[in-house]
């Protein structure tokens, strides 16, 4: 509800809250079982990931959101770009640790989330070439293909 009311309005600011509520399901889940230390990477990559997503969706939006403070209104493209990148990399770049947690992950992991590290990387670069092309739908199955790299990796 603070969410709709409120922090919608200040879309940088509700950026932060989805990402980190999204964060936060990591967290949740690694408290029920008593154990947050395996789930803390996995909850930074969610956040980083879906905030650099958020950020790419205002600058599809920013001809259609005159009336809200989006980082692109506020602060142009060009910074908004290179905050969604810097987010979008970010998750990239922490995304083999979890493998070298011993025991956390095995290799099935790293090689499904180097599946969906070049879709982000794609993404990013669709991001500044400021095509019709959507960047925030192919981050989007770059974090489908991420979770499917958490769960298979937990497991297989």
């Amino acid at each position: 509800m603070c969410y709709e009311f409120a922090a919608k309005k200040l879309k940088s600011v509700g950026n932060v809250v989805i990402a980190g509520q999204t964060g936060l399901l990591f967290l949740f889940g690694g408290s029920i079982v008593g154990n947050l230390t395996p789930v803390l990477f996995f909850s930074t990559l969610s956040f980083l990931s879906i905030l650099g997503r958020e950020v790419a969706k205002d600058i599809s939006d920013v001809e259609g959101d005159v009336d809200r403070k989006t980082i692109p209104r506020t602060y142009g493209l060009p910074f908004a770009r290179g905050i969604s990148a810097s987010m979008v990399l970010g998750a990239v770049l922490l995304s083999p640790i979890p493998f070298f947690l011993s025991g956390i992950v095995s290799i099935t992991y790293l090689e499904i989330v180097a599946v969906a590290d070049a879709i982000f990387l794609y993404s990013v670069i669709v991001l500044f070439q400021g095509t019709p092309r959507r960047p925030e739908s192919l981050m989007k199955y770059g974090m489908l293909i991420a979770l499917i790299a958490f769960i298979v990796g937990r497991f297989i």
